[in-house]
């Protein structure tokens, strides 16, 4: 059998999973604790006041901006790629979406270089979509 550990301890666990940003495999290995245990743990003092409201908006407002941030960064990583490549006609843009969809996204590389995703001719996995044919 596992080590017993104290509620305190295991509140703690709990504040942190919920509020830090961290995955839930990063908290559990800081901790020491099993994924599952983790888990349950979570589960048990969901319902309590563990977590204040204010920290749970704080933690909601940082994962926003995480993420925000995240899409910010691959927009700028696909216009420094670029190399100019929105001044270029619009075959030469869906050309840069097929040659990048490995490293970025086509909905973001479509939205960056300013072409409806469905004039691609692209599907998600980056195939020609079902009647269509590519322009170039």
């Amino acid at each position: 059998m596992g080590l017993k550990r104290p509620d305190e301890f295991r509140q703690d666990a709990v504040r942190i999973a919920l509020t830090r940003g961290l995955t839930r495999k990063q908290v559990a290995d800081d901790l020491g604790v099993g994924m599952s245990t983790l888990n349950k743990w979570i589960t048990a003092h969901r319902e309590t006041d563990v977590v204040s409201t204010e920290d749970l908006g704080h933690a909601q407002e940082n994962e926003r901006l995480r993420r925000e941030n995240r899409i910010l960064k691959e927009e700028r990583d696909i216009l420094k790629k670029s190399h100019g490549v929105l001044r270029e006609p619009k075959a030469v843009r869906f050309k840069f979406i097929e040659e990048h969809q490995s490293v970025f996204s086509i909905g973001r590389l479509c939205k960056v270089m300013e072409v409806i995703r469905t004039a691609c001719g692209l599907s998600a996995v980056g195939q020609p979509a079902a009647g269509n044919d590519p322009i170039w």
